[in-house]
């Protein structure tokens, strides 16, 4: 038994005492759905197996389906990664008889995944660039009012040749 069926009978009998009727006392044993609060022994050994369950299916691991399932989103995510690595490998003379550029398909990959990245990066300068531009404004606004609005520093002129 857990604690709240405990405090859930224990108040049960503390209002029942309160009130000294026969009546309410009646109803509640009768399955008055206000008054019957806890859950039942059946439900609580269902709750429990339940659990057992899905602790022992997580001792035994995931399914042969699963493990297929996560090594091909691994693959993929990982040819992703590393296919432009793999590229300039092949291009350096390095590469291990697999030609990138036969198979059409992973070119296709390629190519929409690099248009992908230039809309991305079009779309963060696109974001960014009116920042930018006012970023450069005020200071080279800054810079000019430093140089022409601010008096020009006095320094000493010698009137004679002596005085060098």
């Amino acid at each position: 038994m857990d604690r709240t069926a405990d405090q859930s009978k224990s108040a049960g009998k503390n209002a029942a005492q309160a009130s000294g009727s026969s009546e309410q006392t009646a109803s509640a044993k009768s399955g008055d759905p206000q008054m019957a609060t806890a859950p039942t022994d059946a439900e609580i050994e269902a709750w429990a197996e339940q659990v057992r369950q899905r602790r022992q299916a997580w001792l035994d691991g995931p399914t042969e389906e699963e493990k297929h399932e996560w090594f091909q989103r691994e693959r993929m995510r990982r040819l992703a990664r590393t296919e432009v690595d793999e590229v300039d490998i092949a291009a350096s003379g390095g590469h291990n008889g697999h030609d990138l550029y036969d198979d059409p398909r992973r070119i296709q990959h390629r190519y929409v995944r690099e248009l992908r990245l230039a809309t991305e990066g079009l779309a963060v300068t696109m974001v960014t660039l009116p920042f930018l531009v006012m970023a450069e404004l005020v200071a080279t606004g800054r810079d000019w009012e430093k140089k022409s609005l601010h008096p020009a520093r006095r320094r000493w002129i010698p009137f004679y040749d002596e005085d060098l």
